[in-house]
């Protein structure tokens, strides 16, 4: 039986959400519905995110797209905005210097 791309990339944000999952208990973060709440927002940017790479039609949801542009007015703020930026553009690179 073969997955559909939707149940695909929903596999993919669930291992996402677990993960988080995995370091909270092993920082022993309680669990309540605020941090349900967090994880159900980022299991929707996660599917967003993956419905946008495979071109996948999808309803843009406008809370998620406010908090987006709120967060970004203040990342642009800090200080360390150049360093956070260059991070991101270069994760993959910094990620394998750091393995080896």
């Amino acid at each position: 039986m073969q997955i559909d791309n939707n149940k695909r990339l929903e596999i993919k944000a669930m291992e996402v959400v677990a993960f988080i999952l995995e370091q909270y208990d092993k920082e022993k973060i309680d669990k309540d519905i605020d941090l349900c709440a967090e994880l159900v927002l980022i299991s929707k940017i996660v599917m967003t995110r993956l419905k946008k790479r495979y071109n996948l039609e999808f309803k843009k949801n406008n809370l998620i797209d406010e908090a987006k542009a709120k967060i970004i007015k203040d990342i642009e703020k800090d200080e360390a905005y150049d360093t956070l930026i260059h991070l991101v553009k270069n994760f993959k690179k910094i990620k394998e210097e750091s393995l080896n």
